[in-house]
């Protein structure tokens, strides 16, 4: 019955993340694209946007690709505008379609007259609100590569903030842009904590294992998922991990479904388990 479950809920997951990026873009080739815009995410929510601006940069009659951070090709021969949208994942470090980025850079050979552009999204009650995004501009620079426009920091999806980012780079480029994006709503599940327990005080390496059910009466596809937590969990972190089924970010979500994190203190480790 397990693989089932698991073949059903990667399934979902596959195909909540195909819903927020949408169907497949239109990219020229290398050879050929005068814009090239890197997208780096850790759950496609930045695709919605990449795809907004590749639409309105194509319509403006740029030869556009838009691809994964970490597809960034070694060189592109007509190309004279570089985008980058980026989040950032965790404290401060790459998202998961960036994480060989820098080092794809060092071998990256920029065209004469290439100019970039950073946009970084992410939210501002972590204190290293856009770090990646930051780090990604600096390392541009350190190129040679010539900036288009300073940094620019997206605060929890804020379409109007994407709106002015592009009203800023239209003025810059000249070109006739129009960024008006709306984020699909994602599902959300409510979870109620069923029990706790506390294991590792006596050798002050503290672990919770926190399980976590559907409400009562809000019975949902969840009650179907039972699996077993992953064994490896970041210390002082409520990020975890159900193997080929979900991950529960610091915000208390887990891909489409939402809780309230029990408040942790201390170099805590914690580990969440669906059932």
């Amino acid at each position: 019955m397990t693989v089932p479950v698991l073949s059903f809920s990667g399934t979902r997951l596959w195909w909540m993340r195909r819903r927020v990026s949408g169907p497949e873009l239109n990219n020229v080739p290398i050879t050929a694209a005068d814009t090239v815009i890197l997208v780096g995410s850790e759950n496609n929510t930045t695709w919605g946007f990449a795809r907004e601006l590749h639409g309105q940069m194509t319509v403006a009659g740029r030869r556009v690709i838009t691809v994964e951070m970490n597809q960034l090709a070694e060189n592109y021969p007509q190309a004279s505008l570089l985008i980058i949208l980026t989040s950032t994942y965790g404290d401060g470090g790459a998202p998961a379609s960036a994480d060989i980025f820098k080092e794809k850079l060092s071998h990256f050979h920029p065209t004469k007259g290439l100019s970039f552009g950073v946009l970084g999204f992410g939210d501002k009650q972590f204190s290293k609100f856009c770090q990646f995004a930051v780090e990604v501009d600096e390392a541009l620079a350190c190129r040679g590569i010539n900036r288009l426009a300073d940094c620019d920091f997206i605060d929890r999806q804020s379409t109007e903030q994407f709106s002015l980012w592009g009203k800023h780079i239209a003025d810059l480029t000249g070109l006739p842009l129009n960024l008006n994006y709306s984020a699909r709503p994602v599902a959300r599940f409510e979870l109620q904590l069923i029990n706790r327990a506390d294991f590792g005080l006596e050798v002050q390496a503290p672990t919770s294992i926190l399980r976590f059910g559907p409400v009562a009466a809000k019975k949902s596809w969840l009650h179907l998922a039972k699996t077993e937590p992953s064994k490896s969990v970041c210390a002082n972190s409520q990020v975890a991990c159900v193997p080929d089924f979900c991950t529960i970010s610091k915000r208390g979500t887990v891909f489409g479904v939402s809780f309230k994190p029990t408040q942790i203190s201390g170099q805590q480790r914690v580990v969440y388990q669906l059932f």
